[in-house]
C-alpha cells in the first residue's frame, strides 16, 4: 500500500476506476466520548464548583495541576524562589478580586446563550466556550478551557487544562460518580485493496442501510459529496427519532508534490475509487485497508430523557446497522 512514499506523477494524472471491486472484509464498532453529561444546568454548575474546590468533601487533585506545574517551572528557572513568591502574590491578588468565578465567568454566559438558542455546529448546540489564562489565577481554571454544549437534551461539560489535558476532567468524572458523555456510536467497514494500492468501493450497499429514500435516489450526488468533502452528513430516522449519520473515509483525498495538487479519490455513480494513500506522522502505523466510518449522533432537535437513554439509542442504531452490514461479507 502507499503511505508516505512518493507517488509517480504519471500515475496521479491517470487515476481510473479499477476493474475489480473492493470486498467488504470486516465490520467493527466503537464509541466516541468526551466530556460529562448532565440533566440540568444546576448539575453543570455544581460540577464546576466541585472542580474549583468550593464543595466540602469533594476534591479533584488534578484541578490545580496547571498552576502547580507553572510554579515548578518558575522555581527551576533563574528566577527561582523569588519568581515563585512573586507569582503567588500575583495569584493571591487576582483571586481576591474574583467574585463567584463560576457564575460570573462561565454560567452567566451559558444561561444567556441558551436563552438565545445557542449555536448548532457539528452535532451539538454550543452554549459557551471560555478560555482562561492569568485572569483565572487563584482558581482551578488557570490556563484552562471550559466548554458547555447541549446534545440530545443533555448538557455536556468539557474541561481542558494546559500541561495535563483532560486529566482533571477524568478525575471529576470519578469524583462525581458520573459517566463520560457519548458523542457518537460508530461502525467501521474495512474493504480490500485491488490492483496493488487501489480501492473501488461500492457505497450503495452501506448507504442504503441508513439513508432515507430521497437521498438514496441521489446516491451519485452523495458519493461526489463524500469524495470532495471531509465527511458526508446524512439525515436518518430510527425508532421514529431523527439522527445524523456522518460518513468519513480514512484516506487522504489529495496529494501534493513540489509542483501540483492531485486528487486521489474519485467517484462514479455509486462507487468511490482511487489510490489508497495515508500520510502518517511520527511512529504512527499507517492503516492497511480503506475504511468507511459511519458515526451516528442525535439530530439537532432530538431530545432524550437522559444521556444514558441517548447512548443506548445510538448503540442500538449502530449495532443493527453493523449486523446488517456484516451479512454482506462474503468469504
Amino acid at each position: 500500500m502507499t503511505d508516505t512514499r512518493t507517488i509517480e506523477p504519471a500515475r496521479l494524472n491517470k487515476i481510473s476506476k479499477p476493474k475489480e471491486e473492493s470486498k467488504l472484509i470486516d465490520v467493527s464498532t466503537s464509541e466516541s466520548t468526551r466530556g460529562i453529561a448532565f440533566r440540568s444546568l444546576a448539575e453543570v454548575e455544581h460540577a464546576l464548583r466541585v472542580f474549583n474546590g468550593e464543595v466540602s468533601g469533594k476534591y479533584v487533585a488534578a484541578s490545580g495541576a496547571t498552576e502547580d506545574i507553572l510554579l515548578q517551572h518558575v522555581g527551576d528557572s533563574p528566577a527561582g524562589g523569588l519568581g515563585v513568591g512573586l507569582l503567588l502574590l500575583g495569584s493571591r491578588d487576582v483571586s481576591s478580586k474574583q467574585k463567584d468565578f463560576v457564575n460570573s465567568r462561565i454560567m452567566d454566559e451559558v444561561r444567556r446563550s441558551e436563552k438565545n438558542g445557542g449555536r448548532y455546529y457539528d452535532g451539538e448546540t454550543h452554549l459557551a466556550s471560555a478560555h482562561f489564562d492569568y485572569d483565572a489565577m487563584g482558581t482551578s481554571f488557570f490556563k484552562s478551557s471550559v466548554d458547555v454544549t447541549k446534545s440530545g437534551g443533555s448538557y455536556v461539560l468539557r474541561i481542558w487544562q494546559a500541561y495535563v489535558g483532560d486529566k482533571g476532567e477524568k478525575e471529576l468524572i470519578k469524583e462525581l460518580g458520573a459517566e463520560p458523555a457519548i458523542t457518537s456510536a460508530n461502525l467501521h467497514a474495512s474493504y480490500s485493496l485491488v490492483e496493488g494500492d487501489q480501492f473501488n468501493i461500492n457505497f450503495k450497499p452501506m448507504f442504503s442501510l441508513f439513508a432515507p429514500s430521497y437521498d438514496l435516489r441521489k446516491i451519485d450526488k452523495r458519493v461526489i459529496e463524500l469524495t470532495e468533502q471531509s465527511k458526508l452528513v446524512t439525515p436518518s430516522v430510527f425508532e421514529k427519532r431523527e439522527l445524523e449519520a456522518v460518513t468519513t473515509l480514512n484516506a487522504n483525498k489529495e496529494y501534493y508534490d513540489s509542483n501540483s495538487l492531485y486528487k486521489l479519490v474519485k467517484s462514479d455513480r455509486e462507487s468511490l475509487y482511487g489510490i489508497f494513500y495515508v500520510k502518517v506522522y511520527g511512529d504512527q502505523a499507517p492503516p492497511k485497508n480503506p475504511v468507511l466510518t459511519v458515526a451516528f449522533r442525535p439530530a439537532e432537535k432530538t431530545n432524550f430523557d437522559s444521556s444514558q437513554e441517548m447512548a443506548e439509542f445510538l448503540r442500538r442504531t449502530r449495532d443493527l446497522t453493523a449486523d446488517m452490514l456484516k451479512s454482506q461479507i462474503r468469504n
